[in-house]
């Protein structure tokens, strides 16, 4: 009876829990000039309707962006472009915030997330980088070994999209 009874309540407190939010996750870092889906879920007792912000109480002044107005709650996802929300900023702290349009309350909160600034081709910024880049490249030019080149392909690959702090 007990274990029934426990059950049920854990079942009913599960369901009533209301708009989750699944993503962005904790300390997600996100590429300024990207978009950033968020997605949630939404059981029957959420209000058909909401407005989200792009939040972040770590800076002064504090960022508080409307992105959406009117968002239909049953859809699941919304996604946000930063560079089409005001002042957004490189930097950690910010957070997607659910607000009822009834009252104003906050009905989810995401976790916080970072954006960051990727410049590209920021490997030439470095001399000591365009010395190895020179390097391959002349190597991989007037020799033909096939190890030296995939190396080479592999640095480039993973050089163009550095992150800038």
């Amino acid at each position: 009876m007990r274990l029934t009874i426990s059950s049920t309540l854990l079942a009913f407190a599960v369901s009533a829990a209301g708009l989750e939010i699944l993503s962005p996750v904790i300390d997600q870092k996100v590429p300024l000039d990207d978009s950033i889906t968020v997605k949630w879920q939404a059981v029957s007792t959420d209000p058909s309707k909401m407005d989200i912000y792009l939040v972040n109480q770590n800076v002064y002044p504090t960022a508080n962006e409307l992105v959406a107005s009117g968002v239909d709650t049953s859809l699941g996802k919304y996604t946000i472009k930063a560079k089409d929300v005001g002042d957004v900023d490189t930097g950690g702290g910010y957070q997607v915030n659910f607000i009822s349009r009834n009252n104003g309350a906050i009905l989810a909160q995401s976790p916080q997330f970072k954006f960051l600034e990727y410049k590209f081709f920021a490997l030439f910024q470095n001399p000591y980088c365009i010395t190895i880049f020179l390097c391959f490249f002349y190597i991989c030019l007037f020799h033909e070994d096939a190890i030296l080149y995939h190396v080479f392909i592999f640095y480039l690959s993973h050089s163009f999209f550095i992150p800038y702090r």
